[in-house]
This record gives structure tokens, C-alpha cells and sequence, in this order.
């Protein structure tokens, strides 16, 4: 969290993907733009894909901020990539047309 925050403010590589444009900041975009192509396909359920896209960064940002805080509890015990793998099949499972 505080890496992210501090490339932000020095203008690195983080700052590439947090950075806004006249849409919102570039991470959430290409997210964003990835959901709604998948909805667009068929493949997603119809949903809004800019607020999908908010609510998914906003999941890792948590986990990035409890991990260093334990703001709902003792840290979870599982490496990051178990983490991110469940979180996304959860994310995902929720958005896929059944």
C-alpha cells in the first residue's frame, strides 16, 4: 500500500496503471473495458462493468491493507497467489452466465 502510494506521488510504474484519464484511473479502465467486451460477448452477465471493475480493485486493495493491518482480523495464512486465485474464481463465478 504504501509502495503504491509513494510510485503515485513519484510518477513510477504503478503511477502508469493508477493514473486517471477523462474515464477514471487506467486500471480500472482496461478492467473495466475487459468486463464489458466479456458482457458484450455473451459470456458475462449484464451488469456495469465500470462498477464490477471499481469493486474487484477495491477487493485487492483490502487484502493488500489487511495484510499490513489486520483491519478485519488476524492476516490470512494462505500465500497471496492462493488469494488473488480465489478471488478471482469468486469474482468471476458471480459475472459468468450460467
Amino acid at each position: 500500500m504504501k509502495l503504491a502510494i509513494y510510485s503515485s506521488i513519484e510518477g513510477g510504474h504503478f503511477w502508469e496503471l493508477t493514473r486517471t484519464d477523462e474515464t477514471g484511473p487506467l486500471m480500472i479502465t482496461l478492467i473495466s473495458d475487459y468486463i464489458q467486451k466479456r458482457i458484450d460477448d455473451g459470456a458475462f452477465v449484464k451488469t456495469n462493468a465500470k462498477i464490477a471493475a471499481r469493486l474487484f480493485v477495491d477487493a485487492v486493495f483490502m487484502h493488500i491493507a489487511d495484510k499490513s493491518t489486520a483491519i478485519t482480523g488476524p492476516p490470512l495464512t494462505f500465500p497471496d497467489e492462493k488469494v488473488v486465485e480465489t478471488l478471482i474464481d469468486i469474482f468471476l463465478g458471480g459475472l459468468k452466465k450460467k
